[in-house]
């Protein structure tokens, strides 16, 4: 989640997207992906999704899936 705003200053855009990792969310990255600002503020994140633009967003996964463990994986037992 990044504030749509060209004149927000890097450091707040990159706080909030550190903010947003630790929650384990996905940061959208509207940008270049080669682009020297877009590059560091994939820096602060920890899942991320660079799009060029709106109809590229409109192609990112809605519900993205929940990491689960296999079956086959033993279960500690409290």
């Amino acid at each position: 989640m990044l504030p749509s705003q060209p004149c927000v200053l890097p450091e707040q855009v990159w706080t909030a997207v550190d903010t947003q990792g630790r929650k384990r969310h996905t940061s959208i990255i509207h940008g270049k992906w080669a682009h020297e600002e877009t590059i560091a503020t994939a820096s602060f994140a920890t899942t991320y999704l660079i799009v060029k633009n709106l109809a590229e967003a409109q192609c990112a996964p809605q519900h993205p899936p929940v990491p689960c463990l296999s079956p086959s994986v033993p279960h500690a037992n409290p």
